[in-house]
């Protein structure tokens, strides 16, 4: 398809909608196409967070893209410092790991923290792991509990099951 200049930027925003409209939850992206992820790009550095978590998610798996994890946490941190929850727990999740950047335990509380504070279940939960073993915080089996009980109240199975074990 041949685009004048001035369809192209609609052309490319309706990529975007399409590959946005066919995402899973969260911002994970369905496989793309050459044409979607030239898209996405545009879209992300144009400062738009859902397309930068997309796009973190697409080098992550290697989804239209090679792997790349530094690429990966890098458009995840432009995402989440927009303050794109699901975002915040791919990048607390990236130092938790060590996946492209240095691991780094306080760092990953701070990004968890933020994506449970807005109610993310899975943040909430792994949070709650965070003060039981004492990483990134000090141990703090209250505040373990506590963020147990608001990821289970909300249905997460993994924190049902760690509250659960204490009783």
């Amino acid at each position: 398809m041949v685009l004048n200049q001035n369809n192209a930027g609609d052309a490319s925003k309706e990529a975007v909608t399409n590959a946005v409209s066919g995402a899973t939850a969260g911002c994970r992206p369905p496989v793309l196409s050459q044409q979607r992820v030239s898209a996405l790009e545009e879209q992300a550095a144009s400062g738009d967070a859902v397309a930068q978590c997309m796009l973190g998610d697409s080098y992550d798996a290697g989804q239209g893209v090679p792997k790349d994890d530094t690429l990966a946490t890098h458009w995840w941190r432009k995402a989440a410092e927009h303050g794109l929850a699901k975002a915040q727990y791919n990048l607390g999740a990236s130092y938790l790991n060590g996946e492209g950047v240095p691991q780094d335990y306080t760092q990953a509380e701070l990004w968890y923290r933020k994506a449970a504070e807005q109610g993310d279940a899975d943040a909430q939960d792994i949070l709650g792991d965070l003060y039981h073993d004492g990483q990134g915080v000090p141990q703090d089996y209250a505040q373990a509990a506590l963020w147990y009980r608001k990821a289970a109240e909300q249905g997460d199975a993994d924190a049902q099951y760690d509250l659960g074990t204490w009783y």
